[in-house]
């Protein structure tokens, strides 16, 4: 029998400051310039998404830096989720503009790494609510998914020889030994 990670006492480690650009670079070594784009935060904020590619796919990253325990990280994760779902539907209009009639079919919600099936479950509750707002660019089949650098592996591996994901990067299966305890 094996027993379950207690969350609430797992100590959550810094991701780091660089993760935001550590997932820039993965996506821009899947993609060519013209099939991804970028939603600059600075000037009014990215309205829920950091950017999109044309194959229908919004990339939000998300790293938190002050997490005590993987409960905590996991409800911020959550929190995030939410936030930044919300403003899909208060800044539809600005949304409109920037996708220029492409629909968004997938969300990811790019993080180091998560800790809980109730993030994924979340993720499909709040992929429901934006089917329901009704907007024009989210599609019937609009799903929310968690992503970790480690679901693009040749773009990673490469991201790691170079250098560019070094710093964002946690180690593989850092946590492996401490989800499972053999009795």
């Amino acid at each position: 029998m094996r027993k379950e990670m207690d969350l609430d006492r797992q100590p959550a480690m810094d991701p780091g400051d660089v993760f935001e650009q550590t997932c820039w670079n993965i996506l821009r070594r899947r993609y060519p310039p013209e099939k991804l784009a970028y939603i600059p935060a600075e000037m009014g904020g990215d309205c829920g998404i950091e950017g999109y590619s044309t194959d229908g796919i919004a990339y939000q990253c998300y790293a938190d830096r002050d997490s005590l325990t993987l409960r905590h990280r996991t409800d911020k994760q959550k929190g995030k989720l939410y936030d930044d779902t919300v403003k899909l539907k208060k800044y539809a209009s600005r949304l409109e503009g920037v996708l220029n009639g492409l629909i968004i079919e997938h969300y990811f919600l790019m993080v180091p790494e998560y800790h809980a099936a109730e993030l994924i479950s979340y993720a499909h509750e709040r992929a429901a609510a934006v089917r329901g707002y009704g907007l024009s660019f989210i599609s019937e089949s609009f799903a929310i998914h968690i992503k970790t650098l480690q679901d693009y592996p040749t773009e990673l591996r490469a991201a790691l020889a170079d250098g560019a994901a070094k710093a964002a990067i946690p180690p593989p299966f850092m946590h492996r030994r401490s989800r499972t305890v053999p009795d």
